[in-house]
């Protein structure tokens, strides 16, 4: 409860991105932090539609309940897209607005259609002086890539035969970019042009094979566990020497991380100066008895 107020105090206002990606446990913290305290305010930004990252713990049926627990005159949807060209919004808004159970969660996970800004970040892609289709759907045909044996398709074979359907409209894409007969933004289409979104690091594979196979380079960049990163590298280092303050080991490695930026020439004056060194020392003791205590 104290740790609560001081939060609260200190930031009276707290707003969360990408909400969609909270998971329960988050969610209940900043609901005991701001909820129940009239003073604070709470904004949430998300769109249940992006809530992609389970593996990490998010969890839709938090928003869900972040939604019926915030009064419906204190919603606020956006209504403009400033990220998409209007084709594709357009093709976004028909494919969703046909269908009253697009979203399994319908009373809680709806689809409201936007309009595209009137400023344009980028014009149309064109492909022999006529405008691209801003959205293709791929069918795949059983009959053509079943075994044989079954009609049913492996999701092996799918994801192969989706890569090389790829592979091939990019290179085509692209050596017709060469000819200048595919443009964007009144310039030839570029390979720094593309970029190509998969599930996995599986289907990332697979691509980058059908791209290779056709003559094609490309970059793979994979999202990292924050788990893995230098920050929780740091931040684990801390809550070591706030875990045992007595070996000096743990604690001067504590004091070289990022969080702290202690030089080497600071450390060796620091451990000299019997001193600074003993209140250094304490003050990690009472972070262990704060940690301990509350």
């Amino acid at each position: 409860k104290q740790l609560a107020k001081q939060v609260q105090s200190r930031y009276p206002a707290a707003l969360i991105d990408e909400f969609q990606d909270t998971d329960p446990i988050q969610y209940r913290i900043f609901s005991h932090i701001y909820r129940r305290n009239h003073s604070g305010c709470l904004i949430l930004i998300g769109d249940p539609k992006q809530a992609i990252y389970a593996f990490r713990g998010a969890d839709i049926f938090t928003y869900m309940q972040a939604r019926r627990e915030t009064p419906s005159n204190n919603r606020i949807t956006m209504t403009t897209n400033y990220r998409a060209t209007e084709p594709m919004v357009h093709a976004v808004n028909t494919l969703f607005s046909n269908r009253a159970d697009s979203f399994v969660f319908t009373d809680d996970i709806l689809f409201h259609p936007v309009q595209a800004a009137a400023d344009q970040i980028s014009g149309p892609l064109t492909l022999s002086e006529e405008a691209v289709p801003p959205l293709t759907a791929m069918l795949l045909d059983s009959n053509l890539l079943s075994s044989g044996r079954s009609s049913v398709i492996s999701k092996e074979r799918a994801t192969k035969a989706a890569a090389a359907f790829c592979a091939d409209v990019l290179l085509e894409l692209l050596e017709a970019g060469q000819q200048r007969q595919a443009v964007i933004n009144d310039r030839p289409l570029g390979a720094d042009d593309i970029a190509l979104l998969v599930r996995s690091h599986r289907q990332a594979e697979v691509m980058r094979e059908a791209l290779h196979l056709r003559g094609l380079k490309c970059a793979a960049l994979n999202q990292q566990s924050v788990f893995a990163s230098p920050e929780a590298g740091n931040l684990l280092s801390i809550l070591t020497a706030i875990e045992d303050p007595s070996d000096p080991g743990r604690l001067r490695y504590a004091l070289t991380t990022d969080l702290f930026g202690t030089t080497g020439e600071e450390l060796y004056q620091l451990i000299t100066d019997e001193h600074t060194w003993e209140h250094r020392l304490s003050t990690f003791f009472q972070c262990r008895r704060i940690w301990i205590e509350q």
